[in-house]
């Protein structure tokens, strides 16, 4: 029953803040225990937020986010077998013709689960991240660039000099790998600790955005 009504609030485009993270806090406890609901439960009625048959009402974009932050905590805490599944699920599917919605939420979790566990040993991660870049869909280009700098917070070693070296060799989508770097610099930004893990970066980060503050377009200068 307390699932149900957590997956029902998770409809709501107004769910934010102190909700939110109450929720997130709900998912987390879930998990831990594993006595009410396993981990394989958690997912399948997450997923069938999205996952809906043609006569269930549309679940709301800005849930999306939502779903995919619950997604990353129970999967970030669930076995490494369990986490290596969801993973590779959405490595796999992105790469797929699949409903876009699905796929947008994929790549949100993709980089939500990155956020908070190091994905740099995922097979084909970058492939699929990066050929999401060349969908016509705005939103998946956009949720792929969050996806990028988010899997780079979580892997920095790994996956912030990859996105340094995407950023010149890939001119056309320079704009979203500026923004998947955006991503990584306001999320270590936010605590004493990130900032020192930025710190040995700082000589490669900062003559790329001196470049790119001075182009024309002004998305990319922004």
């Amino acid at each position: 029953q307390l699932v149900y009504v957590a997956e029902e609030a998770l409809r709501s485009s107004l769910l934010q803040g102190l909700a939110l993270e109450s929720l997130l806090a709900l998912y987390t406890e879930l998990i831990q225990r594993q006595t009410v609901v396993s981990f394989e439960q958690l997912l399948d009625g997450l997923l069938s937020l999205v996952k809906r048959k043609p006569s269930d009402p549309p679940v709301a974009k800005q849930s999306l986010g939502s779903i995919a932050q619950c997604i990353a905590v129970i999967s970030a805490r669930a076995q490494l077998a369990q986490r290596q599944t969801v993973v590779s699920l959405f490595v796999r599917d992105i790469q797929n013709p699949i409903d876009d919605t699905v796929k947008w939420l994929y790549l949100l979790g993709l980089g939500e689960i990155g956020r908070r566990v190091d994905l740099s040993n995922v097979d084909q991660l970058r492939v699929a991240v990066l050929s999401a870049m060349d969908l016509p869909s705005e939103e998946l280009k956009q949720a792929a660039s969050f996806a990028l700098g988010n899997i780079a917070v979580g892997s920095m070693e790994s996956y912030l000099p990859f996105v340094l070296s995407e950023i010149n060799a890939r001119p056309k989508q320079q704009y979203l790998l500026l923004h998947s770097l955006r991503e990584i610099i306001v999320r270590q930004s936010t605590s004493p600790q990130g900032v020192q893990v930025l710190q040995p970066y700082l000589g490669q980060i900062l003559p790329i955005l001196f470049q790119h503050c001075e182009t024309e377009e002004e998305g990319t200068r922004n």
